[in-house]
């Protein structure tokens, strides 16, 4: 069975750019993360699990992810960079009512079996 495997990431932003209170400057240093970008996945693996869900706004790689784990999709690392990522202030991850809503909407799916 295929599944996915995971490299690091490095954000970056420029100087000047205000970084949230709860931000931690460990996320500027390398490393592991599971964004999509940072992810690769089997095409089998992707259509295994019925993709993203194109109604969540800001968490459909968190879903992802738990739909792979879910299907007991073999996960690994590869000790590469995978992915620069730009830190601009306006991500969508940092929607926090939209994040927390639907993070605990996939909470309630888990717990629910889904």
């Amino acid at each position: 069975m295929g599944g996915l495997k995971s490299g690091s990431l490095l954000l970056f932003c420029y100087e000047g750019v205000v970084l949230p209170a709860n931000f931690s400057e460990k996320l500027l240093e390398e490393h592991r993360g599971f964004v999509p970008s940072a992810v690769l996945i089997r095409k089998q693996a992707l259509l295994g699990v019925n993709l993203f869900d194109e109604s969540l706004e800001v968490s459909s790689d968190f879903d992802l992810i738990r739909k792979l784990r879910k299907e007991n999709y073999k996960e690994n690392n590869v000790d590469s960079l995978l992915l620069l990522k730009w830190y601009h202030g306006n991500n969508a991850s940092q929607n926090k009512p939209v994040l927390k809503r639907e993070i605990l909407g996939l909470l309630h799916r888990q717990m629910k079996g889904q």
